[in-house]
């Protein structure tokens, strides 16, 4: 999920899919920030989930898809 969100994201924020913020305009250096901004709160969301779930949303689906049936998504107690 996270590598997911890493190619998508960017592309969303800066328009190169959608009408977004021109990446142009902005200039390198705050891009950049921006982009580290991102992955910082990618970092907190993450760590947020994983505490109380196994598998990232992507990988749950993807999980459930190989196996045909649906993978328990949260942690047990021994976990």
């Amino acid at each position: 999920t996270n590598y997911a969100l890493q190619a998508l994201l960017p592309a969303l924020v800066f328009g190169a899919y959608t009408p977004g913020v021109p990446q142009a305009s902005l200039g390198v250096w705050v891009s950049i920030l921006l982009l580290l901004l991102l992955f910082g709160i990618q970092i907190v969301l993450s760590r947020a989930w994983f505490r109380a779930f196994r598998f990232g949303p992507l990988e749950w689906f993807l999980r459930s898809l190989t196996y045909w049936a649906v993978q328990p998504m949260g942690r047990t107690a021994s976990a």
